[in-house]
């Protein structure tokens, strides 16, 4: 529990917490945490059993939650500009950069349309 984890590390540590729904997000942001991961929010081999959050959802979330959020699941650059009109700046990503030719040139590439 993030409480636990907040006493065990102290105020220095980033702590974060993965939700999948509205109603977890807003109980995630009473805990003592640093960030909230929303995902999957697009179909992603890497996580192929979790429920899809998809785009209203995070849109939702993006409006009601105060802490930083980052958008995780199937983000790429076909798809970033959609995460940002959702209300996100931050994203994280696997595939996206892992599986590019040149991961520097898909880093870059990520950045810049977040």
């Amino acid at each position: 529990p993030a409480v636990k984890a907040r006493k065990m590390l102290g105020n220095k540590k980033i702590i974060g917490v993965s939700v999948s729904s509205l109603k977890e997000a807003l109980e995630a942001q009473k805990q003592p945490i640093d960030y909230i991961a929303i995902g999957a929010i697009f179909k992603t081999p890497v996580k192929s059993d979790y429920k899809l959050v998809g785009l209203n959802i995070l849109k939702q979330i993006a409006k009601r939650i105060k802490v930083p959020i980052v958008a995780i699941g199937g983000i790429n650059e076909k798809n970033i500009r959609e995460v940002k009109a959702a209300g996100v700046t931050r994203i994280a990503v696997v595939r996206a950069i892992l599986e590019a030719k040149n991961p520097y040139s898909a880093t870059k590439s990520l950045l810049e349309k977040i």
